[in-house]
């Protein structure tokens, strides 16, 4: 196992180093889908390292996060080759300074646009056709929001507005656990969060210093959430309660914190149970390769499946992520536990392994065109591309989910942004081009000058 870590350290430096580096092109999709995809396999595979794992699943553990390497190296292929693509020819450009105090204003208000959609639209959304889509979309508001809202505070060198995003960021995490009972979302939020202000920051050797002591106390944190989360979710789901009951498990999981060891029991139990899907995809191929069941063909994704219901009411219901793993692992799960498939286990339960190597490539290609639409708006202060390629992008960061459900997150998102888009033009809060009204252009440098000289 510490051979297949050592693979996975060497792609990501190459990530860091070749595909992101200090490029402009590059933004926090393609480096925050790698380190998210990551969460739910390397955790597990780190365990087996210790002496308390034991060796029970090991060797579908180490199957499946092969597998899973393969579809990481075909990944950084696609991102590598959706920066490079140009479809446009560079032109010559006006720089456009934005007014510091409109890319705050405007950064809280996708912000807070996010937080009530995600935390009040979603549960009254679930009872209209289709709307659930459009108002889980529209939560995604709150990581562009953060990006707006850091990129230009960085931009501006403002020291005050960085420390104070950054710090309320774990915030994110903690209103969904008390709120519903889960960490994956808030920490998948947090992690795109923190990956773009790397990607944005001049610091980077200092932020690669202090990984290791976050992503420590990340997973000694997580350690303590799998032990209780029980209990939250029973103190969060129940009826007629506020949010003190939340708050204060979750306040006895921090008082009762414990150094993660490895090579102690109950902490590498927690980690297999909850971040070892590595064990999912290695049964998946194994019944594969003995032939105990058949690849599916793209049956994972039915067309029928992407008319909403609000034109289709009768629609039949699609199985979840917990379903479709059942089907090709035979691993059977409790009907309360949430179980995503994630795609490295769909893309081969469809195609094979070809299917995770171009499902992967393309998978890197899309997120890297969406990365350099959402860097390209911010650097031109356009809030179009902002939208629709972060947007759409965030959309694409649920490494546990399944692909039908994030399509259709994908499509609404692009929605809302328009509408959203033409919401603030009709109010007059953006130019013609899409930029904030509030502006103050450097006339000197109007002319046929190159975009290159300019950033």
């Amino acid at each position: 196992m510490s051979t297949l870590l050592l693979y996975w350290v060497v792609l990501a430096i190459i990530l860091l180093v070749f595909i992101v580096g200090r490029g402009r092109k590059s933004g926090p999709l393609v480096i925050g889908y790698f380190f998210s995809l990551s969460i739910i396999y390397v955790p597990g595979i780190l365990s087996y390292t210790g002496a308390a794992a034991g060796t029970d699943n090991e060797w579908l553990a180490e199957l499946g996060f092969k597998m899973v390497l393969t579809g990481l190296v075909a990944f950084l292929a696609g991102a590598a080759t959706g920066y490079a693509l140009e479809f446009k020819p560079k032109q010559a450009k006006v720089l456009v300074e934005l007014d510091e105090r409109v890319t705050a204003q405007f950064g809280l208000l996708i912000l807070g646009i996010g937080v009530v959609a995600y935390f009040f639209a979603i549960p009254i959304a679930a009872f209209i056709p289709s709307a659930t889509s459009l108002a889980s979309a529209a939560g995604l508001l709150i990581v562009v929001g953060y990006w707006y809202y850091l990129y230009y505070a960085f931009k501006a060198r403002n020291i005050r507005r960085i420390v104070l995003g950054l710090l309320s960021v774990p915030l994110l995490p903690l209103s969904t656990m008390i709120t519903g009972g889960f960490l994956g979302f808030g920490t998948f939020w947090l992690l795109a969060i923190c990956c773009f202000a790397y990607v944005v920051s001049k610091q980077k050797v200092a932020i690669l210093v202090a990984v290791p002591f976050l992503v420590y106390g990340g997973l000694s944190f997580s350690v303590a959430y799998f032990a209780d989360r029980n209990v939250l979710r029973e103190n969060v789901w129940q009826e007629n309660t506020d949010l003190s009951g939340g708050l204060n498990t979750v306040f006895g999981m921090i008082a009762n914190l414990e150094p993660l060891d490895i090579n102690q029991k109950e902490h590498v139990t927690m980690l297999l149970e909850r971040l070892n899907e590595s064990v999912l995809v290695g049964t998946g191929v194994a019944n594969y390769n003995y032939g105990f069941v058949d690849l599916v063909h793209g049956a994972t994704v039915p067309l029928w499946a992407l008319i909403p219901r609000a034109i289709w009411p009768d629609k039949p219901v699609v199985g979840g992520g917990g379903d479709l793993v059942s089907e090709f692992t035979g691993v059977t799960f409790a009907a309360d536990t949430s179980v995503g498939i994630g795609q490295t286990l769909e893309f081969f339960m469809n195609f094979g392994q070809p299917g995770v190597i171009i499902g992967f490539f393309i998978w890197g290609v899309i997120l890297a065109r969406f990365d350099r639409a959402l860097r390209r708006g911010l650097d031109d202060g356009q809030l179009g591309p902002i939208l629709v390629g972060g947007l759409c992008g965030a959309a694409m960061l649920q490494p546990n989910g399944n692909l039908l459900e994030i399509m259709v997150t994908t499509v609404a998102s692009f929605i809302v942004a328009k509408t959203f888009l033409v919401t603030l033009k009709s109010f007059g809060a953006l130019d013609r081009d899409g930029r904030p009204i509030a502006r103050m252009r450097k006339s000197a440098f109007k002319g046929n000058v190159s975009a290159s000289r300019l950033r």
